[in-house]
């Protein structure tokens, strides 16, 4: 787990003096070492978070051979094995670093079949001396990777803030996708909330013959590419056997690690499934990491402490420390602003300062690396949206099943959205749209909204979960998202994920008696709630967005209609309205105005 950072260029290649000082931008994501590696025409940077490989021998990057070159930021779990067969193929290899195993793989099989058999997250660029750069992002989108074409040059980086300091021309925000922010909270698709920022999307590579030349996009793998069929006539037993052993395969190797690992926990069965599991392996210290609330009403401490004195209580020779964090208002408000500068884009998730201040608090516990439960509702149909979404179309009117599912519980801001923004594209043009439209017919109903939340909405989920843990130089991973967990469960009919409104049936019927009873079969999905909801909702807050709205150089004055701000404002605090979430959107677009923009 680390930074990468590179420029490919056949004309003027950066000093390193000034390619240093951007690469330690990035330093938080990989405090222990930092390399970088100039050739005529390419110049490539990492900073190393050791976590396999602890000494370092093979895992210091970037890697340079025959002229050919890599710089990788993520984990390849089935290293081993792809080493195996590099041995038996005759390929010297140690076998001790995923690194060096990814690069060989890449340098005596090609990309094409390496991206084939890799298991992990990753984000890497690969030059090749003939065929030129390779940019590639893993299969589900668990590892960022950012470019941007800059002159005669291509860049690329983990983070999009080196990007937009290149030159002395300040990048602005991407005014064009701007509702897209204000209906899902992120910018969808290659194009990013800075302007001429693009990502590398998931289960894609980009190749670049050449600096000048237009590149071009491969998708290798698409989560979209399912065939129910194949468990039609399979039993309910015999897909449970599937479910368990393929469950089982995804947390066992998403501990392979040389360092201590955590679990960030929740008052859900999905992290405690995840418990359960390293419990059932024999693992015994394992330190847990609970972001708790201070509004009773969405703490989830009670559920959390059921969970563990049932478990205490089964595995009584174990030792589970539970690593809480409880924020004041003026704490988070000191999170989010910094939190803001790590995270790239505006924060979507209120709750994400608190869990970047509970990744802090791993890190002060010596804590490398973090599970997460992450992925399981997207999987699983796990959350009360979909039965929402399900309950507001009463017809088979394909447009009104895309408005509802584009929109989601944002349909009703539309008019306002619509307001705000001055100039913008039309959202039918969004990836969002375009892949409903493409789909409506290819999908049932559920499965649609299944695949939908997995390719789009879980994008904001894994950026929260990368920065909120690199920031600290913190890897979590979430194994949840195997890929071939994913694809198990894709292709499961629907009604082994939900029915009669149960949510994620198959995972609540695996965990039988592994968890306490009806531990959360009748809880409602809270989604990770944060108390500064509370917060956003009393009177207490008005003048303290009010006076950020108003600063010469806020968001709002530069980039929205500001009469629209306040009437949002008045309407919300005087008349009853409820736009806490259009609040809260315009207050972290704020944060990243200040650290991106306007350092005030």
């Amino acid at each position: 787990m680390c930074s990468i950072l590179g420029q490919y260029s056949n004309t003027n290649l950066i000093q390193v003096e000034r390619f240093k000082c951007l690469n330690s931008l990035l330093s938080h994501r990989g405090p222990d070492y930092t390399k970088l590696v100039k050739g005529h025409n390419f110049i490539f940077g990492h900073n190393l978070l050791s976590i396999i490989d602890s000494d370092q021998k093979f895992s210091i990057q970037p890697y340079l051979q025959d002229g050919y070159s890599m710089v990788f930021n993520g984990e390849i779990y089935n290293f081993k094995e792809i080493s195996a067969k590099l041995t038996h193929d005759g390929i010297e290899c140690s076998g001790l670093s995923d690194s060096e195993v990814l690069f060989k793989s890449l340098i005596f099989y090609g990309l094409d079949k390496t991206l084939e058999i890799l298991d992990g997250m990753y984000a890497f660029a690969f030059l090749d001396p003939k065929k030129g750069l390779f940019l590639a992002r893993d299969k589900l989108g668990e590892k960022p990777l950012y470019w941007k074409k800059e002159k005669n040059s291509i860049w690329f980086s983990s983070e999009i803030k080196v990007l937009s300091r290149l030159s002395q021309k300040q990048v602005g925000p991407n005014l064009d996708n701007l509702d897209q922010f204000f209906y899902h909270g992120k910018i969808y698709g290659e194009k990013t909330f800075f302007e001429q920022v693009l990502e590398v999307e998931p289960g894609k590579y980009i190749h670049f013959e050449d600096p000048s030349l237009k590149p071009k996009t491969i998708e290798y793998w698409a989560v979209d590419d399912i065939n129910q069929s194949v468990y039609k006539d399979i039993s309910y037993e015999s897909i449970m056997q599937g479910f368990k052993s393929q469950f089982i395969e995804a947390v066992k190797t998403r501990t392979i690690s040389d360092v201590q690992i955590g679990l960030m926990l929740s008052g859900g069965i999905d992290s405690n499934s995840i418990l359960r599991a390293l419990l059932d392996f024999k693992r015994r210290d394992i330190p847990l990491f609970f972001a708790n609330n201070l509004d009773y009403d969405s703490s989830e401490i009670n559920f959390v402490e059921s969970y563990l004195n049932f478990f205490r209580e089964n595995f009584p020779d174990n030792q589970l420390n539970l690593y809480q964090d409880t924020q004041s208002k003026n704490k988070y408000l000191d999170s989010l602003e910094k939190f803001s500068w790590f995270h790239d884009e505006p924060i979507q998730f209120p709750i994400s300062p608190q869990l970047f201040s509970l990744t802090r608090i791993a890190k002060e516990n010596n804590i490398k690396v973090l599970l997460s439960g992450e992925g399981a509702d997207e999987l699983l149909y796990g959350y009360d949206r979909f039965f929402r979404t399900k309950g507001l179309i009463n017809s088979n009117n394909k447009k009104d099943i895309i408005r509802n599912m584009y929109f989601g519980g944002g349909i009703g801001n539309e008019h306002l959205v619509k307001k705000l923004i001055v100039n913008k594209l039309s959202h039918k043009e969004d990836p969002q749209w375009i892949w409903l439209n493409k789909n409506i017919s290819t999908f049932d109903f559920d499965t649609l909204q299944l695949i939908y939340s997995q390719k789009f909405r879980l994008q904001s989920l894994l950026q929260r979960q990368d920065r909120i843990g690199m920031a600290n130089g913190v890897e979590v991973r979430v194994p949840f998202l195997s890929p071939k967990f994913v694809k198990f469960c894709n292709n499961l009919p629907i009604n082994v994920k939900t029915e009669s409104e149960r949510r994620k049936k198959i995972l609540f019927d695996f965990m039988e008696n592994k968890i306490p009873k009806n531990s959360e079969v009748n809880y409602k999905k809270m989604g990770s709630t944060s108390f500064i909801i509370s917060w956003l909702n009393s009177h207490m807050s008005r003048q303290y967005i009010t006076k950020i709205i108003r600063h010469k150089w806020s968001f709002s004055k530069s980039y929205l209609d500001f009469k629209v701000v306040e009437k949002i404002i008045e309407n919300h605090y005087d008349h009853g309205f409820r736009y806490t979430y259009l609040l809260w959107l315009i207050l972290s677009l704020e944060f990243w105005q200040k650290s991106f923009i306007n350092v005030r």
